[in-house]
């Protein structure tokens, strides 16, 4: 049996906001890829320069068929660049808000870091 390589990936917990709050009308589910992470060191960036620095990732419900705007789930982010999760501290506790282009759609809490086999 081949061995699959691993995955390095961002398990969270994740609120989505209400409409009524300007978040999204509709549900995610897993293998959601419209959102973008931005992480407290990059928030100032996005304000003051209109530099978008953020993560792209996938996302992956891990306790729930799907995610309504209002509730919140644990999540695992799979992120779209190898070697990706470097560009941001990720230690348990910290957060970070989910974009959907310059809206901003949810907010996490990162749980952990690790590293998984890739999906086959």
């Amino acid at each position: 049996m081949e061995e699959r390589p691993e995955l390095a990936c961002i398990e969270a917990t994740l609120q989505l906001m209400t409409k009524k709050e300007g978040g999204r009308q509709s549900a995610i589910t897993t293998g959601y890829r419209g959102g973008l992470l931005v992480f407290p060191e990059w928030y100032d960036t996005w304000r003051d320069t209109g530099e978008h620095r953020c993560l792209g990732a996938v996302l992956r419900l891990c306790d729930a068929s799907e995610l309504q705007p209002g509730q919140s789930a644990v999540v695992r982010f799979y992120p779209w660049a190898e070697g990706a999760l470097e560009m941001a501290a990720m230690s348990p506790g910290v957060p970070f808000r989910l974009h959907e282009g310059h809206r901003l759609v949810a907010t996490g809490t990162v749980r952990r870091t690790l590293r998984v086999p890739r999906p086959e």
